[in-house]
């Protein structure tokens, strides 16, 4: 089964916060181990 990588989907208000800071991207990295979850977002302009 291939799964989907994670993404953000910016929706109201924050689509418009996306639009006027004129972001044209964003990635999201996240990683997991036994005890612990990381998520980094990273949005470029």
């Amino acid at each position: 089964m291939k799964m989907e990588s994670p993404y953000i989907n910016p929706l109201d208000s924050l689509k418009k916060i996306f639009s006027d800071l004129k972001i044209i991207g964003s990635h999201v990295s996240i990683a997991d181990e036994t005890d612990y979850i990381v998520a980094f977002a990273i949005i470029e302009t």
